[in-house]
């Protein structure tokens, strides 16, 4: 259940590509279960004090009710602004109509216009300037008018019994601030988990969910600037998938798709923790072995390799047996992403050149191929 709430206030995050819009289009849906649940405990209380004009008002706030349950579905349809106008309405109307129908500012109901003014420079896109002004305006301008002129409620509640008349109007008053704090309070717990996973996403390749390029170029800056500080060395390889387009040409790209996946897996299995395989594009993946010496990245590249070769993946009816090409370089302190991945191309191509399905080391354009290293 809680995950189907959760799921309900991210819908239309991730029609859009701006952080800063994500997270307007977030906060307008923390927005509408806040509404909801004001609007729900506004008219418990009135429900309580059981007067003929309060069974009005709930009547009448069945439509806002619906408004506020709307936002999100507006927002999943990929009408930001629409969502934004739809709350502002709708709370406005929430707040208005009581006022209009039953209690006036007798119970200081006119201080949520304080909120609304608030609001809308939080969920409005920056391109709507005119429109929260005006907002905050409109808003700000009725606090004040019916602070000072004020407005009588119905003759039934002001025969209410004062103490409990006291008591809803510092209800009232505390829910302004309560909602506000709430509203804040959702929106930053979930914005930040929204921004990890956004993080996350913008660095991970959707089809092998291994790291992408922008991830691998961050990871390796940050072995490069280690490096330096240690003195030490490590390694980078760079894996090519033999013959990747004969396999899409043949069995189509849904084949080539599982290949992709299947590659990345028996990666994962056969690298040590520290070690950072990314899809760096097309069926090339680059590996970035830390502290590693030549030896090691050639000796944990050819297990790789054997492991690939000797899998069988199916494919509908067909099996499939692959190779892989690896080309394996140093990295030294000095080097950029740049120059690290023109060496280990070098080794790549030393692979594919000496026949593929084999590790090289562009050092001394030394192959290691599978009868070597058995």
């Amino acid at each position: 259940m809680l995950e189907l709430f959760m799921s309900w206030l991210r819908w239309g995050v991730g029609l859009h590509k701006n952080n800063t819009l994500q997270r307007k289009v977030l906060l307008t849906n923390v927005a509408a279960p806040i509404g909801l649940v004001s609007l729900f405990i506004f008219d418990l209380v009135f429900l309580y004090e059981g007067s003929y004009p309060s069974q009005q008002v709930l009547v009448l706030h069945v439509p806002f009710y619906i408004g506020f349950a709307l936002i999100p579905w507006v927002n999943r349809q990929g009408q930001n602004l629409a969502a934004s106008l739809l709350l502002t309405v709708t709370a406005m109307g929430g707040v208005i109509v009581p006022m209009f129908v039953a209690y006036g500012t007798y119970f200081n109901h006119h201080h949520y216009f304080i909120l609304l003014a608030v609001v809308p420079l939080a969920i409005y896109p920056s391109q709507y300037v005119k429109t929260v002004l005006s907002l905050f305006v409109v808003n700000l301008g009725l606090f004040i008018y019916f602070e000072y002129s004020g407005m009588p409620p119905a003759l039934e509640v002001l025969l209410l019994d004062g103490a409990i008349a006291h008591g809803i109007r510092t209800l009232l008053s505390s829910m302004v601030i309560v909602t506000l704090m709430v509203f804040f309070w959702f929106f930053s717990t979930f914005a930040e988990k929204s921004e990890r996973t956004l993080e996350l996403i913008s660095m991970t390749d959707m089809l092998t969910t291994l790291p992408n390029r922008r991830f691998f170029k961050e990871a390796f800056q940050h072995e490069v600037a280690r490096n330096k500080r240690m003195k030490t060395t490590s390694a980078i390889a760079m894996l090519d998938i033999d013959h990747f387009k004969r396999v899409n040409d043949t069995f189509g790209h849904d084949a080539g798709d599982l290949v992709l996946k299947y590659v990345a897996q028996e990666c994962r299995k056969n690298l040590r923790a520290g070690n950072v395989m990314a899809r760096i594009g097309g069926e090339e993946f680059a590996i970035l072995l830390p502290e590693a010496t030549k030896d090691q990245a050639i000796e944990a590249m050819e297990r790789i390799r054997k492991a690939i070769e000797v899998a069988e993946i199916k494919v509908g009816s067909n099996i499939l047996n692959i190779t892989v090409s690896i080309g394996v370089s140093a990295v030294e302190p000095h080097m950029s992403l740049e120059e690290a991945f023109k060496n280990v191309d070098l080794s790549l191509y030393e692979a594919k050149w000496g026949g593929r399905n084999q590790v090289a080391f562009n050092e001394l354009s030394a192959v290691y191929s599978k009868s070597m290293s058995n």
